[in-house]
């Protein structure tokens, strides 16, 4: 699932710390990396003296980047790019559906509600396939894949995929669904009118990832909540957008929103139209 994964990268912290998740999941499995460097026009000519040496400056730094990684992993398909133009619109202009996009953050320093002024928040808002978003590692002990599990209608392949990584990091996962309308004492129990998106996930992990295990959970508490406190000791989130009416192409769901802004382990958003989706 995803065999191309697209990076955006500007020399940050954040940006490195998404450039290692992607060569880490590209590892041993023929994938391809292409690492983007987007020189920013807002408000600029993109001809003008000033974007044509930052272009060269960052073809350059990117440059050297790549080569470092060609040297340490030569077995990864590895390809660069500079690009002008707001860093959102030129990334999501590779999130054609086939490819994964990724893209560091410094997390836990905006609130719950919607913004439009994070980049990964952005980008999982318009894209037509998956983006993760991927904070700078702490120190903490992390186990453990989530996936975040809605109603009957959420698409199977956000478990297949979440079903993917916790097969390729060697861990279990965890499917949750999380509403304040669950009964109190109901963890781990599968309640009635989540039984069917239960039920297609679990058949589709056991045809592709026999191997995984697999728990179920169902929590009395708001989503967000819930799926941002699994989050403190999780190897990885995987959560559906939620885009509601005209807004879906400005704004996330506030779960989603709530978890690529605060969450300190890696978060994937899938989109409802993501491939596999049913």
């Amino acid at each position: 699932m995803y065999e191309n994964t697209v990076v955006g990268w500007d020399g940050s912290a954040p940006a490195q710390a998404a450039v290692d998740w992607a060569v880490r999941r590209a590892q041993g499995r023929s994938r391809a990396v292409r690492i983007v460097r987007v020189v920013d026009d807002v408000a600029r000519d993109a001809d003008d003296l000033d974007t044509r040496w930052a272009v060269a400056v960052a073809t350059h730094a990117l440059a050297e980047v790549s080569a470092r990684l060609r040297v340490d992993h030569p077995e990864i398909d590895l390809t660069t790019a500079v690009a002008v133009g707001e860093p959102a619109e030129v990334l999501n202009g590779y999130a054609d559906g086939e490819a994964l996009i990724v893209v560091g953050t410094e997390h836990g320093h905006i609130d719950e509600h919607w913004s439009g002024s994070r980049l990964g928040a952005r980008l999982a808002a318009a894209a037509s396939g998956p983006v993760a978003v991927i904070p700078v590692p702490d120190t903490r002990r992390r186990s453990g894949v989530i996936a975040g599990i809605g109603g009957p209608d959420e698409p199977k392949s956000i478990a297949l995929f979440a079903a993917e990584l916790a097969h390729l990091l060697g861990e279990e996962l965890h499917l949750v669904h999380a509403s304040p309308e669950n009964p109190a004492g109901s963890e781990s129990a599968l309640d009635t009118t989540t039984e069917a998106a239960f039920d297609r996930a679990l058949a589709s992990i056991a045809h592709a990832f026999p191997a995984v295990v697999v728990h179920g959970h169902v929590e009395p508490a708001s989503p967000a909540s819930a799926l941002l406190r699994r989050a403190r000791d999780a190897s990885l989130i995987v959560v559906g957008a939620r885009r509601p009416g005209v807004a879906r192409r400005l704004f996330l769901g506030s779960v989603s929103h709530t978890l690529v802004s605060n969450a300190p382990c890696p978060t994937i958003v899938m989109p409802k139209r993501a491939k596999g989706a049913m």
